[in-house]
């Protein structure tokens, strides 16, 4: 009898692994650096043609930890890590005041760019080929900070 029951207790858990599998619970890769969050955007379906990095050498006060410029057709996105929690506050604040902006002046000839945060990673959306379409695929893959 016990070998009927873990058994069954077998099947079960068998068919909860793939109706996981089949409805997207398999983990994805821990997103460390901008190259993984460059990745992740891609598999978004957001469509870049180069990944350039920044070079932050002797860049102080601020300090960026690396920073991934993507273009490509109507697109310019820079990834910045930062785990310097000063800078990153800075970022913070940078996002709440083009939003403010964004909101006050919705006719300005060149809008503020789009900035999306989430510790470590700030990243500003320059421009993209649909209104919301980096924004969106950010909330898919990484948690929004909400401002302070």
């Amino acid at each position: 009898m016990p070998f009927a029951v873990c058994r069954k207790s077998l099947h079960y858990l068998l068919a909860f692994a793939l109706a996981c599998t089949a409805a997207g619970c398999a983990s994805t890769p821990p997103i460390e650096t901008a190259a993984d969050l460059a990745q992740a955007l891609k598999d978004a379906g957001v469509a870049y043609d180069t990944a350039e990095p920044f070079d932050f050498s002797g860049l102080s006060p601020a300090r960026i930890d690396e920073g991934l410029g993507l273009t490509g057709k109507d697109l310019e996105v820079a990834i910045l890590r930062i785990t310097d929690e000063r800078t990153y506050k800075q970022a913070a604040n940078a996002a709440f005041l083009l939003a403010v902006v964004k909101d006050r002046a919705p006719n300005l000839p060149a809008p503020p760019p789009d900035l999306y945060l989430s510790k470590p990673f700030a990243v500003v959306i320059r421009l993209e080929p649909q209104a919301g379409q980096v924004r969106a695929a950010l909330k898919k893959i990484l948690k929004e900070d909400k401002p302070e």
